[in-house]
């Protein structure tokens, strides 16, 4: 068994090996003071600060050009409940991400509209780069902290998840600061680190379920290093404190059954290379990143040769990278599928971390900056791409021209249930919010047509709500209107897709077809 034991009582660095049959033993110098006397005015210091203001920058540009799309709208309608609406719902149903709805809840009462709402997330992902700064600087050191936070303000998938209505962002934020506290809790353990580590690990938890395997991960390492002497009591009571915090989400996820998750379709071995490409923002980013891992591999074994405390610190970066994924991916193969790329962005500090500790580590020098060029140069290409696309999900958009050209008889279809929460929230903000009374439904809220109750919606047969979405009754139709979305997520849908349309064309013409980013809208009459 290898352990790391952690002294305190050598600050410059003098290290002890002591080597017995069972057990080898490598005490590792604390070094709080070298990461804490790095200057605000240093070069890397003023880099991080100088990526602060990048992706705060590159974040806040047309923050509200872009409609909410699906989850970001059931976020804006779950804010807006009273309040014992929402914590029913919250302990019944949406247990995850409850801390980023209840701080957005809290931040609704302040103003409205998708750049206002956006801001919140925005602002933990801004916080993310300072973080990212310090967690590596105390890691590795200065240098290694400066280019993790540059690599991290023009990461695509970041800016991205900071531009949403949704708690990722909050995630990476509270993972990257529960990581920084971890690190200071093990080479320094006190009761004030200890109780703040417990607090932002648990809050991290309510920020997303995924934050549990990056703890998982600091737990592991906690268990196999040493801390300096009486630290363990310190070690131990917070991780006590974590597991309590973590109860209610563990009941939950054991009783409150598996529905919010029943969308997601078991992973293959493709769908990992997928994520590592969501995460760096692009298979050329990637290849870069995976060129920069072997200086940082190459730093690790010097590190375990010469006995440094940068092995353990190394080896967690590792282990933080790929460890949400392999869990995740593991879980999702043997039980219920979880294995979706948003989740794991609490893995990607860790990747801007060990690619950081690979830039410092490259020799000669000049070709660690040209790599680094070269990285944020495609970096930077990508967030122009992400920025000049489309939006996901343009409800704003397709509820808008379903309304202006929409004609008394008119019945309205989803393939969809749930794409009613998102359309008719921006219908009701709409000029003619007055035609919602004649919009009907063509499919049953809580399910989607049998195969063999398809051809019956050929012959007009079709469900007009009393009140807002009430109990329907059966009408022929004139024209119908067929909004399309999240249905080519696999064959099967596909092939559901492709019934519902052949049904709706007997006897009437496809008119018009228009795309709505990820939404299809088609008119038959």
């Amino acid at each position: 068994m290898f352990i790391l034991q952690v002294h305190d009582e050598h600050p410059q660095g003098e290290r002890n090996v002591a080597t017995d049959r069972s057990t080898t033993e490598v005490a590792l110098p604390v070094l709080p003071d070298r990461s804490d006397k790095v200057g605000i005015f240093s070069p890397a210091a003023f880099t991080a600060l100088v990526a602060t203001a990048v992706v705060a920058t590159v974040s806040a540009v047309d923050l509200g050009r872009q409609g909410y799309w699906w989850d970001e709208v059931f976020s804006v309608a779950f804010a807006q409940l009273a309040w014992n609406d929402f914590f029913g719902l919250l302990t019944s149903h949406e247990a995850n991400m409850s801390l980023y709805f209840t701080l957005l809840k809290l931040w609704s009462y302040a103003g409205s509209g998708e750049a206002f709402t956006r801001l919140l997330s925005l602002i933990f992902g801004v916080a993310s780069v300072p973080m990212i700064f310090v967690l590596g600087k105390r890691l590795l050191g200065p240098n290694e902290g400066a280019v993790a936070a540059v690599l991290l303000s023009v990461n695509a998938f970041l800016v991205a998840r900071s531009q949403e209505a949704r708690g990722y962002s909050l995630l990476v934020l509270l993972a990257i600061t529960s990581a920084y506290l971890f690190v200071r809790l093990i080479e320094d353990p006190r009761f004030a680190t200890a109780l703040t580590y417990a607090v932002v690990a648990g809050l991290a938890m309510y920020a997303h379920f995924f934050a549990a395997l990056a703890i998982a991960i600091q737990f592991a390492f906690a268990v196999a290093l040493k801390p300096p002497r009486g630290g363990r009591r310190y070690v131990t009571g917070a991780y006590g404190a974590i597991a309590v915090m973590g109860l209610p989400l563990l009941a939950f996820t054991l009783f409150r059954g598996t529905s919010q998750v029943d969308w997601i379709t078991r992973p293959d071995f493709l769908d990992v290379g997928r994520v590592f490409i969501s995460l760096s923002g692009g298979r050329p980013i990637l290849f870069l990143y995976l060129v920069l891992s072997v200086p940082c591999l190459l730093r690790l074994k010097r590190a375990l040769d010469s006995g440094s405390s940068e092995a353990w610190k190394l080896m967690y970066l590792v282990a933080w990278l790929l460890g949400p994924i392999v869990i995740a991916f593991v879980i999702s193969r043997l039980s219920t599928p979880v294995f979706v790329d948003r989740y794991l962005v609490v893995s990607l500090p860790a990747l801007a971390l060990v690619a950081a500790s690979g830039v410092t580590a490259m020799r000669p020098r000049a070709m660690a900056f040209l790599t680094l060029a070269v990285l944020v140069g495609l970096c930077v290409r990508q967030l122009y791409l992400v920025h000049a696309a489309e939006g996901v999900e343009d409800w704003r958009g397709s509820s808008g021209y379903v309304l202006e050209n929409w004609r008394p008889g008119d019945t309205l279809a989803f393939y969809e249930s749930m794409a009613r929460i998102p359309f008719g929230y921006y219908a009701g903000k709409s000029n003619q919010r007055a035609q919602l009374r004649h919009l009907s439904i063509a499919f049953d809220p809580d399910a989607r047509p049998a195969e063999d109750s398809v051809p019956a919606l050929a012959c007009g047969e079709v469900c007009e709500p009393r009140g807002d979405w009430g109990r329907p009754e059966l009408r022929p139709a004139r024209r119908i209107w067929l909004v399309l979305a999240h249905n080519l997520q696999d064959s099967s849908e596909r092939a559901l897709t492709r019934r519902i349309q052949v049904s709706f064309a007997n006897g009437r013409t496809l008119e018009e077809r228009r795309q709505f980013g990820n939404v299809t809208v088609e008119r038959y009459g």
